[in-house]
């Protein structure tokens, strides 16, 4: 990858990040003044391998490329715990 795609992938990820905090402002009255401070951004990929297996991994990004391990951790734990709440309701 070159640092070109990669800093274009960057901008349209703080883009999208931009156009989320939007949907959240107009879905919660109570929101105008929230504003994102920390995100990441999660893939999973899968491809079959050479024996017909399949493969993947899950490969993240924080935002701007960089930020402390321990608030990316808490991104995703605090994520996953609101996914099993959502799971259990």
């Amino acid at each position: 990858m070159t640092v070109d795609t990669r800093s274009r992938a960057y901008h349209a990820l703080e883009e999208a990040i931009g156009a989320f905090m939007d949907v959240i402002r107009e879905e919660n009255d109570d929101c105008d003044d929230v504003m994102a401070v920390d995100a990441v951004l999660i893939l999973g990929t899968q491809w079959i391998d050479d024996d017909g297996d399949r493969a993947g991994s899950v490969t993240g990004f924080p935002r701007t490329g960089s930020q402390p391990y321990y608030t990316t951790l808490g991104l995703v734990e605090a994520t996953r715990s609101m996914l099993l709440n959502t799971a259990s309701e």
